[in-house]
């Protein structure tokens, strides 16, 4: 994926992928960094390196190293925030900001108590995202984007893009969109999260259905 950005111009942080061996004489990106195992998802698999002496630990991690052949070692963004946006086709379908509540760096996913705004769109973003987006050739994905210091008036960063991706429902009440990560595992009737995830995947799915069958027709049209 990103050596796709950096061929495709991508506006992503600086980022090296690099075989475990050659590590400590290939890495060039200052620290602090995110070094992101080989299969990460999700933020699993995501370790925050503060200086050379905690890389030095993970690598002598043997099973760490077992699993991994090579790194992705990413400079790190100063953000509280990152808004995930899901795209099909040329169009943005699906948003919402992830907030880390500590003063303190940690993932944005849910799961790590981050609480989640569906409003709130960077309309001053929206071609520019559209645009990196098309770049890729892809028809639908996730974007992770942030913003060095949280500015929205700078150019914003991809931070990943996910070809297959989880979408967050939003909920129906506020208590449960204050306390996200805890709604997503708790079973409700009235504001279910299980009901929210299968009505919002049939959304997008019905989105990229239509999306690959103007595909086909603009294909066999040009045959």
């Amino acid at each position: 994926m990103h050596q796709i950005f950096s061929e495709r111009g991508i506006h992503t942080p600086n980022t090296q992928v690099i075989p475990l061996s050659e590590v400590t004489t290939k890495m060039t990106t200052d620290y602090p960094v995110l070094v992101k195992e080989e299969h990460s998802c999700s933020s699993m698999g995501l370790h925050l390196l503060s200086k050379a002496e905690d890389f030095e630990n993970l690598l002598s991690d043997q099973e760490f190293r077992k699993k991994n052949q090579k790194v992705v070692i990413q400079a790190l963004l100063n953000i509280r925030k990152d808004l995930r946006v899901i795209l099909v086709g040329n169009e943005i379908i699906w948003h919402y900001w992830r907030i880390n509540p500590s003063e303190s760096w940690r993932p944005t996913a849910t799961g790590y108590g981050s609480r989640v705004d569906f409003n709130n769109f960077p309309e001053k973003w929206r071609q520019w995202i559209l645009e990196q987006f098309s770049r890729l050739g892809l028809t639908t994905g996730a974007f992770d984007i942030a913003w060095e210091n949280d500015d929205l008036e700078s150019e914003p960063y991809i931070l990943e893009v996910s070809p297959v991706y989880q979408p967050n429902p939003k909920p129906k009440f506020e208590k449960n969109l204050q306390n996200y990560g805890k709604w997503k595992k708790s079973i409700t009737l009235s504001d279910n999260y299980h009901q929210a995830y299968i009505d919002l995947e049939f959304q997008i799915q019905s989105k990229l259905t239509d999306e690959l069958v103007r595909k086909w027709e603009n294909t066999a049209i040009r045959k």
